[in-house]
């Protein structure tokens, strides 16, 4: 399709035209000393000439930026497209204090990722060491290989460790609007190498910065990076083909490989396609030396360019073959196409060839609208929004390059069919199959996905290039086809609305061959709403259609002229600022102070709480936060939590996960007739339960000060001890604060506390196989669903034992067996009956300050007469705040649930999809000097939990349910009353029923029995060189553990980390589901635990071959010039004079 143009006029060093009004403001021979000044006849200047001469720094700044004194420069050029960008995201940056924050990916994961991008960098700024091994992400993961695909190594996001970290959301925004601007300049500079005029170029060059797959993808910022450099591939493959230069295409590709592996793989594929295409369409135009010569610059090329990103690469494609992506329906797609041609069945190969876009009308619909119609936001398109299934479809993106291209289009086509440009028609019809049939959208992915509509970013640059290509040529082209042009977009405009209409409205889809998991059953046309989209978008219609009479009006009338690039410049600003900032009206704004990560007030209390913990503990633990909100907000606050929303988090671990209930089992789903498991991209634990914190490493509990202690009217706290904490934890008055309270295990106490820093040996008799169920990656003996009883008896098997992959038991070292015995949970289920106490007026949930029964806390209305009535429990509605309902012992009111004066520990199973508190009220206990307990207080509050039942949000999911609860002192009665309706979205009452609550408990002794085996079995002397690597002692009794211990970390599993005792290498297994395990000698021993990436080492040498090639190539080139510069002077010298 593209073609050279050579009635361009000429343009100076800036590209821009010499001729009429394009002159330049101020040209270098106005500098000229006889133009300078004029001296009067005494010798002094006069007035007038000192006003005009020009200082010495004014000669400079003349010669040497004579860009700033002209108009049309690049310069001004980049000025503008910087102008038009910040009016495209201008309510935001109006309303939102300058923070382009759209919902859902924007907020949750790319600018959340930022801040731990940050710190990753500051830490390699402040050590020389680099982040290998990331624990901020979920439990922990090879950082290069889960982060590359988010921006790790994205040149806009290491910019912004030029600023402060509270900066982040700002710069963030100002770094979009910069990627936007580079862009465009590299657009232009494609357009221009292709011979588009430097007008046109640069219309088409603001039409891509903002075109509507920039305008959707919006909201996903590495694809916004990713699209900067599409246009710089494809000038490269150009400089190539015709000049057999290849920088652009190696920097290129390595710019887009260190910023997006995901769309490395695309532009490889068209890009190698697009060389070819450009190649065998140009080969009569070189001589057959000169071809192969293109051949071989074109391959190393392409070679270089992945050696040098190899070191993302790798890792990145290792990491996504961990996540379940190996089995897609686009691998199931190729097996079916595979199958065809093997058995020769023309007729299946055809259907699968020509197969209906994603099965599903929607989808095929798609291509059409999205060319004809702007983008409403990043979710869905205008004309067809989801009205059941999932609300945004991975399928979707959209071709569209504003109004002006529309009718381009139009134009091209006419004038490759006047000029029998056989090469364009060819072009466009297999674009057309691309666009309208399944192949291309797992195609473009090596088959390795469920279906992406992403692919769409390499028609854009060929869409706008062949409206220009068009546009240039419009002097010689009959004036019919621009009217015609016009009315043909018309017509496809309309036609569009009027076809989603009559195979959309009101219509229910269901696959019959691709069940993916973003599949959409039913589409709001665009007058159509409903509560999800509750503004109507029927004004796009009208808008279209305006915009399509007036600018083809303009550009029919006015076809000749040589302003129109100007004119059409302004038309697609403006239309980009009106389509960007409908992602804000139909999309979602998270606002920066009130709604990301709780607001920016809470935010930063959060962030300087963490500080305060991390400067005054460098080691490896997790912290615990009641701020604890979106799945990634602790990689945005900085601290080690264990929840996350990311595509590539460590799947090592899930088995882990799915056990924990961090995560659930995935989904599987049927394609083709095969069926694929899709795994969970997301987790989330917050529960507090003491066999997970151990595994995990807990050490700090930040609570929030709000609602757990009641003041005196001296401003004094008496709600006695109620923090839902471990038993051994303190509380940390230097790292708490006015909105916080720290609690934290004390190190000096680490001896006889039961907190376990890094890792402890296991019981060599409690060694089980996982023992997955055949067929499931997931299901196994330890897993079978949402139960409670899996989920404990797991978590306390790796209290004191181990979990093994079902090939490391399968391969024990000799001297170890694993056991044939089922495991057991601590602990029993107990049960209760229930009461309702409705209390009155102001005496809620908390007593009223200053009142007679204030004293008594939470549990004054059990208390005081006058005050609360109670009747028995019976499932049904409850007041919120007012209703508290108190389960007892079945011995009677006031009787115990345990018998240890020192305390218990419960595990609540709560089904209720109810947010509520929860709290225990009992007596607490003294010692009388002569060995016994006896009471020392009465009915007081011995522990409280909320924050984390609110954080891990619906209750009712099969995995967020269990919650660990520590009282200290003797139970009587376990509470519970929802909070108010300002804590609930305005709703008054909450429905509980008697199956909501399901209670475990332990006696605190029991635990103390475990807490004692791991005493004498954790990691001593631990030291967290850095984050990728600990050192530690062990010494066990040779006589006990005559084949050496094993031994669990609490680091998360990948192949990287190695370890080593004594300086000897030790094996690594993945225990519990997916935890570093290795087998401890007996005796004395020294460990180094070292992370190195895979593939990193193998990468750095092929990273340095590509060096090498690279800059062999410019020594040559260097050289050649050199000799050739030194015989053209000796050609010269010898020359005869005058010749």
């Amino acid at each position: 399709m593209a073609e050279s143009n050579n009635n361009e006029p000429k343009k100076n060093e800036d590209g821009a035209s010499n001729s009429g009004k394009d002159a330049p403001l101020l040209s270098l021979s106005d500098l000229r000393p006889d133009k300078i000044a004029t001296v009067s006849p005494s010798g002094a200047a006069s007035l007038a000439s000192v006003k005009k001469e020009p200082s010495k720094f004014g000669i400079w700044i003349h010669k040497h930026c004579a860009w700033l004194f002209n108009i049309h420069s690049l310069f001004y050029f980049g000025l503008i497209i910087f102008a038009v960008a910040m009016g495209w995201t201008g309510y935001a940056l109006i309303n939102n204090s300058f923070v382009q924050a759209y919902g859902w990916d924007f907020c949750s994961q790319f600018m959340t990722f930022y801040y731990d991008f940050w710190d990753d960098w500051h830490e390699f700024f402040r050590t020389g060491k680099f982040v290998l091994y990331d624990t901020n992400t979920f439990l922990g993961t090879d950082n290069i290989g889960s982060n590359s695909y988010y921006g790790l190594f994205d040149p806009f996001v290491v910019a912004l460790n030029l600023f402060p970290r509270a900066w982040i959301p700002q710069t963030s925004t100002i770094m979009t609007l910069l990627k936007l601007v580079v862009a465009a300049f590299c657009m232009r500079a494609y357009l221009k190498y292709m011979d588009i005029q430097e007008g046109t170029a640069r219309f088409g060059a603001v039409a891509y910065a903002f075109s509507g797959y920039m305008c959707f993808m919006a909201g996903f910022q590495t694809t916004v990076a990713a699209c900067c450099y599409v246009p710089l591939i494809l000038l490269g493959i150009e400089k190539v083909i015709k000049e057999r230069k290849p920088s652009c295409l190696i920097w290129g590709l390595f710019l887009e490989g260190i910023t997006s592996f995901f769309f490395l793989v695309v532009l490889c594929i068209w890009g190698v396609l697009y060389a070819l295409w450009r190649f065998f369409w140009t080969i009569k135009q070189r001589k057959a030396k000169e071809n192969w010569l293109v051949i071989a610059f074109g391959v190393a090329s392409f070679g270089v360019g992945l050696l040098l990103c190899s070191w993302t690469l790798l890792p990145s494609l290792r990491e996504s073959s961990l996540s379940g992506r190996t089995v897609s329906v686009g691998s199931i797609y190729l097996a079916q196409i595979t199958n065809a041609l093997k058995s020769f069945d023309i007729k299946s190969l055809f259907t699968l060839l020509f197969q209906q876009v994603g099965d599903n009308t929607g989808r095929e619909l798609m291509g059409l609208i999205s060319f004809f119609y702007p983008t409403s936001g990043y979710l869905y398109l205008p004309l067809s929004a989801s009205a059941g299934g999932y609300v945004y479809d991975s399928w979707t993106a959209s071709i569209f390059c504003y109004t002006p291209f529309v009718i381009l289009f139009f134009v091209a086509f006419m004038n490759s069919i006047r000029k029998k440009k056989w090469n364009h028609l060819i072009l466009i019809a297999i674009c057309l199959y691309l666009l309208f049939t399944t192949f291309a959208y797992y195609f473009f992915y090596a088959f390795t996905g469920n279906g992406y509509g992403r692919w769409f970013i390499i028609l854009v640059p060929e869409i706008i290039y062949y409206g220009c290509w068009a546009f240039d040529d419009r002097k010689n082209q009959p004036k019919a086809f621009m009217p015609t042009a016009t009315l043909l977009a018309l017509a496809g405009t309309i036609g569009t609305y009027a076809l989603t209409v009559m195979l959309l409205s009101g219509k229910t889809f269901t696959p019959s061959v691709n069940a993916d998991g973003y599949y959409v059953t039913s589409y709001l046309t665009a007058g159509e709403v409903t509560g999800s989209v509750s503004v109507s978008r029927m004004w796009y219609i009208y808008y279209q259609c305006a915009l399509v009479v007036i600018e083809g009006a303009v550009m029919t009338y006015f076809l000749n002229k040589e302003w129109l690039h100007k004119v059409l410049f302004a038309f697609i600003s403006v239309e980009a600022i009106v389509a960007g900032n409908m992602s804000f009206v139909y999309g979602a704004l998270w606002n920066i102070d009130t709604a990301y990560n709780g607001g920016a007030a809470a935010y930063a209390n959060t962030t300087e709480v963490l500080e305060r913990v991390n400067n005054q503990d460098r080691s490896f633990f997790r912290t615990y936060c009641d701020a604890s909100g979106e799945g990634n907000y602790a990689m945005g606050v900085n601290y080690n939590g264990a929840s996350c929303f990311h595509s590539l988090m460590n799947f090592e671990t899930y088995d882990f996960d799915v056990m924990a209930h961090i995560t659930d089992a995935g989904a599987t789903h049927t394609a083709y007739g095969t069926s694929y498991w899709n795994p969970s991209w997301g987790g989330k634990y917050a529960n507090k339960r003491y066999a997970a914190d151990i595994q995990l490493g807990y050490k700090k509990y930040i609570i929030k000060n709000d609602g757990y202690w009641v003041k005196d009217d001296a401003g004094n706290d008496y709600n006695f001890e109620s923090q839902n904490v471990p038993f051994d934890c303190v509380l940390d008055e230097k790292a708490s604060g006015n909105d916080y309270r720290v609690y934290t295990y004390d190190d000096e106490a680490y001896a006889t506390n039961s907190y376990v820093s890094l890792g402890h040996g296991v019981d060599n008799s409690k060694l089980f196989a996982i023992e997955h169920t055949s067929g499931s990656q997931v299901y196994s003996r330890f897993y079978g669903g949402g139960d409670a009883t899996n989920t404990r008896r797991a978590e306390h098997t790796m209290v004191e034992g181990a979990i093994l992959t079902d090939e490391d038991a399968a391969n024990m070292p000799e001297g170890f067996t694993t056991s044939s015995a089922t495991p057991t949970a601590y602990g029993s289920q107990i049960y209760c009956y229930g009461r309702k106490y409705s209390t009155t007026g102001e005496n809620k949930y908390l007593p009223a300050s200053g009142t007679k029964y204030a004293a008594d806390g939470p549990a004054y209305f059990l208390k005081e007469s006058g005050v609360s009535t109670y009747t028995n429990f019976a499932s049904g509605s409850y007041q919120r705040d007012l209703d508290h309902i108190v389960f007892y012992p079945t011995t009677g009111f006031g009787s115990y649930f345990n018998s240890d004066p020192n305390g218990a520990y419960f595990d609540l199973y709560t089904s209720t999809s109810n947010t509520t508190r929860y709290y225990m009220i009992g007596d607490t206990y003294k010692d009388d000097g002569n060995g016994n307990k006896v009471i020392d207080k009465t009915d007081q509050l011995l522990n409280f939990e909320y924050h984390a039942i609110d954080n891990m949000g619906d209750a009712a999911g099969t995995y967020r349910n269990l919650f660990g609860m520590y009282a200290k002192g003797r139970v009587k009665y376990i509470v519970v009353c929802a909070p108010g309706p300002a804590e609930s979205n305005g709703v008054a009452n909450y429905v509980y029923f008697s199956s909501d609550l399901r209670i475990y408990m332990q006696e605190r002794s029991a635990i103390e029995q475990q807490y004692d085996f791991l005493r004498e079995s954790k990691f001593q002397n631990v030291v967290q060189v850095s984050s990728n690597e600990y050192t530690f002692t062990t010494n066990y009794d040779a006589t006990t553990y005559p084949d050496g211990r094993f031994c669990v970390t609490q680091i998360a599993y990948d192949k990287g980390w190695s370890v080593t005792a004594n300086g000897k290498s030790l094996k690594t297994y993945k225990l519990d589901g997916g935890f570093v395990g290795f087998i401890a000698p007996a005796g004395e021993a020294t460990y180094d635990m070292v992370y190195v990436t895979p593939y990193i080492k193998g990468t750095s040498f092929l990273f340095a071959g590509g060096i090498i090639v690279y800059a062999s190539y410019l020594t040559y080139g260097f050289v050649r010039d050199l000799k050739r510069i030194k015989k053209e002077q000796q050609d010269l010298a010898v020359a005869p004079r005058g010749k």
